[in-house]
């Protein structure tokens, strides 16, 4: 005979017809600590993600085509065009630190 715990209601189900994703086969109708060690082991959080913050990360970074027209503003022999260039990669790399501040490595501090 195989018993059930439902997580969603709190019943017993000995042989049921059919599975439910929420409930927990146990080993025997279980006494108050067994069905509390079930529960909690059907309830345990789900650890993070280590590497979110790689996803994370690649969807708040300006795009690239901003630092390569940077490059190429600087590259210019028109002064006001380069000193526009050199402020347009400053502006780039403090957006780049910005979401690496807010999505640092974990354990490794901000970058």
């Amino acid at each position: 005979m195989k018993t059930y715990l439902d997580t969603v209601n709190g019943h017993y189900l000995e042989n049921p017809d059919y599975i439910e994703a929420a409930w927990i086969l146990l080993p025997s109708r279980p006494d108050y600590n067994h069905l509390w060690d079930a529960v909690a082991q059907a309830w345990l959080p789900i650890p993070p993600d280590p590497f979110a913050y790689k996803t994370n990360r690649a969807a708040e970074y300006p795009p690239y085509v901003d630092y390569i027209d940077a490059q190429v503003k600087k590259a210019s022999l028109d002064s006001a065009i380069k000193a526009a260039g050199i402020a347009q990669e400053a502006e780039y790399i403090a957006a780049c630190l910005a979401v690496k501040g807010k999505y640092p490595k974990p354990g490794l501090g901000s970058f």
